[in-house]
């Protein structure tokens, strides 16, 4: 049988009775009238910590890679912007632009091999870039413009779902390293999405 080892009750937004236990709560959502669990971190672990500042301060930009190997790229700095940056957990450095400055466009992949999609600079884009850790170089073109969708995968295995275009979109695509294809539609059109995976 668990033993019960410490326990907190709080009350937010939302949560007006809520019990954690080491390091599961348990809450009432009173919006959806139904009980609810999630994982709370009582031990200190996983604490963020400040790194190192941007060079290009910007907005909407894509991003892709790990912790220590991270990339971002393109975005918006009062216009939209190409420049691409690389993290090596301390600090950015400058990378090569992209071939078309422009933001809402999604990122996936990693720091060597890295892809950006969509996007819009005066008109939604359907361009894709793929990333060697050196250049930046075209790959095949979405079926569908878009801003602001979500992006989650590697170089060679993306999925672009959601989005806009004047419009907003459910559809999904997939990319094989050479071309896009479509997927499943999501359930609601919607975009400003982020994924993972």
């Amino acid at each position: 049988m668990a033993k019960l080892q410490s326990s907190e009750v709080v009350g937010v937004a939302n949560r007006p009775a809520t019990i954690c236990v080491n390091t599961v709560c348990l809450w009432f959502d009173t919006t959806n009238l139904k009980p609810m669990a999630s994982y709370c971190n009582r031990s200190g672990a996983g604490v963020w910590s400040t790194g190192g500042a941007l060079i290009t301060a910007r907005r909407v930009s894509a991003g892709a890679g790990t912790q220590n190997e991270g990339l971002i790229a393109g975005g918006y700095a009062t216009v939209a912007v190409s420049c691409t940056e690389e993290y090596n957990g301390t600090s950015w450095s400058v990378g090569v632009g992209l071939i078309i400055g422009r933001y809402g466009l999604v990122g996936a992949g990693t720091q060597n091999e890295g892809l950006v999609a969509g996007g819009y600079n005066n008109v939604y884009t359907t361009c894709t870039e793929e990333y060697n850790g050196t250049s930046w170089s075209v790959g095949g073109s979405l079926a569908v413009s878009r801003y602001s969708s979500a992006g989650a995968g590697v170089q060679n295995v993306t999925l672009v779902a959601g989005g806009n275009n004047g419009v907003n979109l459910s559809c999904t695509e997939e990319y094989d390293g050479t071309s896009w294809s479509a997927g499943g539609a999501m359930i609601t059109a919607r975009y400003f999405l982020t994924g993972t995976g």
